[in-house]
């Protein structure tokens, strides 16, 4: 990667044009100039620990675990396709390295499958 010189005048590796600094400066305090890389947290989007603790153990894909894994919506009317979307990646990403036990990608891909045949979609995780 090059690096190249941000407005503050660091040189260093930019991201849409400005380093992490001020990036993170941005954020901070409030500015809006840098909202694509803002707190994901602090957006309407995200899920509270609130919310994923009130959903049952069925809007879940790994339904065994304790807590719950991979929500496949939240309280949010229409949520439910990119939480199956989401829910699809991590457990692949999850299998790649190691992190399941055993049954574990079978419940998951099976609940991910089911779960994104009831909103319309089709799901790739069997196929493999």
């Amino acid at each position: 990667m090059s690096r190249k010189t941000c407005s503050c005048g660091r040189s260093a590796e930019l991201y849409g044009g400005h380093c992490l600094p001020c990036i993170q400066a941005a954020t901070c305090h409030g500015s809006r100039e840098h909202e694509e890389h803002g707190d994901y947290a602090r957006s309407p989007r995200h899920m509270t620990a609130e919310e994923r603790r009130s959903l049952p153990r069925t809007a879940f894909a790994l339904r065994r675990r304790t807590p719950p894994g991979l929500p496949l919506r939240s309280s949010r009317p229409g949520s439910a396709p990119g939480y199956i979307k989401a829910a699809a990646a991590r457990l692949s990403m999850m299998r790649r390295l190691g992190h399941l036990g055993p049954g574990e990608w079978q419940e998951g891909a099976r609940h991910i499958a089911e779960a994104a045949a009831r909103e319309g979609m089709r799901s790739h995780l069997l196929e493999d």
